[in-house]
């Protein structure tokens, strides 16, 4: 309902690991949504904790790779360098390459993760995680707000893709990607949320105001949040999904959102990013197709019952919150 046709997922739950991946994928099918997904393996819990995360991503993975179609896809989840030792990083690795994905995992989000590499493995986290095989041109790095120039120069020499999450930056108040010198230097930068909100517009408005809040200057970085969230992740998802996502032509996917907008001044190609930023929201959507198929029709979900799910969701919640 907020015109998200296409989810990248970076899931975890400790407590309930074998099979979660699959439960995850059968709600996003029952919606209509393409996904790509992974578990978020972590040490912190202890190696076996870890070994079973990994098992998690490999045996989605291999049922992913078994079937023909472009709306569902594997990553190997990796929570951040900071929960991970050196032979889970490898097999990560391994696996990923085995099965033909990427790598999806927290970088640099905190400057305690950097401290930690530092302190444990003597290199920065950008440089652990490419030593051990992590990156690459169908892997992602979160985040990455804290780099220095030799591992800028390595996300573009491995094509690593970079997923900047303003809101959830400034919420966990870790600091912010230097998104302009990240595209400056020839990196792929696409714009995600880190499961703050449901609204890609949402986002790409505060990324735009973001950059020119901390530079201090109002003409700093204009339309950058828009090609993030356009071309970026267009991108990124078409590198993962296999399949030319993000534009209207032939051959490529059939996703189309459409939304009741009807502003009092022009939309030409030259102000196009200002409408975006400062006039479109979520709400406006009106129809979304995913793959040729109508899910959204007039703010109606076709696909599922939208009412009765949240209504369940608030009771778990309610219970949620008596159990902790």
């Amino acid at each position: 309902r907020s015109g998200t046709t296409t989810i990248i997922d970076h899931h975890a739950s400790q407590t309930m690991i074998e099979g979660s991946l699959d439960l995850v994928a059968e709600a996003l099918s029952a919606v209509g949504l393409r996904a790509n997904l992974c578990f978020e393996v972590s040490d912190r819990g202890g190696r076996e904790e870890g070994l079973r995360g990994l098992a998690e991503n490999d045996r989605f993975a291999g049922v992913v790779g078994e079937r023909d179609n472009t709306m569902l896809g594997a990553s190997v989840g990796l929570h951040a360098s900071f929960t991970l030792e050196d032979e889970t990083l490898d097999r990560a690795a391994e696996i990923a390459g085995s099965r033909g994905v990427g790598c999806h995992v927290h970088a640099a989000e905190d400057v305690a993760d950097v401290s930690d590499s530092l302190e444990r493995c003597g290199v920065r986290v950008i440089e652990r995680l490419n030593a051990h095989g992590v990156l690459g041109p169908r892997s992602i790095a979160a985040h990455c707000n804290h780099l220095e120039a030799d591992e800028i120069r390595t996300l573009r020499e491995t094509g690593t893709l970079v997923v900047h999450n303003p809101q959830s930056n400034m919420n966990n108040a870790v600091g912010t990607a230097d998104v302009l010198r990240l595209l400056d230097e020839g990196v792929r930068v696409g714009l995600g949320t880190d499961g703050f909100t449901a609204s890609m517009f949402d986002e790409m408005k505060t990324a735009n105001l973001l950059h020119r809040h901390n530079a201090g200057d109002p003409r700093v970085g204009h339309d950058t949040a828009v090609r993030l969230g356009f071309a970026g992740n267009a991108e990124a998802a078409t590198r993962l999904f296999g399949t030319t996502l993000g534009r209207l032509e032939p051959g490529a996917a059939a996703d189309v959102i459409v939304l009741d907008y009807d502003p009092p001044t022009p939309v030409v190609p030259g102000n196009f990013g200002g409408h975006v930023i400062f006039g479109l929201t979520g709400w406006m959507v009106q129809s979304v197709v995913i793959g040729g198929r109508i899910v959204l029709r007039d703010r109606e979900v076709l696909t599922v019952d939208a009412r009765e799910i949240e209504a369940r969701a608030r009771e778990a919640a309610a219970g949620l919150w008596k159990r902790m």
